[in-house]
This record gives structure tokens, sequence and C-alpha cells, in this order.
């Protein structure tokens, strides 16, 4: 095989538009060649709505792990993986609701218990965040 200044691994990526498409189409997306255009099912995908889609969140925080789940969250929403932005922002909520609570009982040996479960070493589950949340919410 020769060097052709695409093809470094070793693959033959002279095809690659047509095997792209064809990946495409067995996700059940298709390609109108007179649009130009790709397809989902009977809705056609605009990259000009997909890019220029508002963000869902627009929030802004300091923290670069909250800034980078906010990105990614409104990442996920603009191309239409609307359950992955919705379990990214279930994550977002935990984790705020898990800065709250240590914000408001600093860890010692009886606040560690609210939000975290020692013998696993880990933060309890969603649920019992909120539970907990709730139970303190007029001591808070």
């Amino acid at each position: 095989m020769q060097w052709d200044n695409w093809n470094h691994y070793g693959e033959d990526v002279k095809d690659w538009r047509k095997d792209l498409i064809h990946y495409l189409q067995i996700c059940g997306i298709s390609y109108d060649y007179e649009k130009r255009q790709f397809i989902q099912g009977d809705q056609e995908l605009s990259l000009k709505e997909t890019i220029y889609k508002t963000d869902i969140l627009k929030c802004e925080f300091e923290d670069i792990f909250y800034k980078k789940l906010v990105l990614e969250i409104n990442r996920a929403y603009k191309v239409g993986a609307y359950t992955g932005a919705f379990i990214l922002c279930r994550k977002l909520i935990e984790n705020l609701i898990i800065d709250i609570l240590r914000k408001k009982f600093p860890p010692n040996e009886e606040n560690l218990k609210i939000y975290y479960r020692k013998d696993d070493g880990r933060f309890h589950d969603f649920t019992i965040l909120l539970q907990k949340l709730e139970e303190r919410k007029y001591g808070m």
C-alpha cells in the first residue's frame, strides 16, 4: 500500500466518503445526493440548525468540572441526544447538591454520613441525597 498523505495507518482511505455514507445508512441516516443533505428518517439534518441551536443551559461556573459538564450538556442537546443531555443534567444537579451539603455540613465523622458512604468509598445515590437535603432544608 502506498503512502498518499491521508493514509498514515496503512488502511485504504480513498473511498472514505462512500464508506462514511454506507455506515450512516446502517444507522438510519441517508444522503440525498441532489440536495447534498443527510436525512434521518423523515427529517432532514441541518448542520446549520445544529450549530446555531441555542444552549439548553446558560449558566457559568468557575469550577472546571462544571464548565465542562455544562458544555457537554449543551453539545448533547444541540445534536439531538436528548436522553444524554437529561442524564448529564441529572449529574450536574447531583454534584451541585453534594457541594451544597459539603459546604453546609463540612466533613467530620457525623456530617460525612449525610452525603458520603464511607464503607463503599462513594457518595450516596441521587434519591438519597435529595432525601437528606429535604430533611435538612429548615436547618440550612
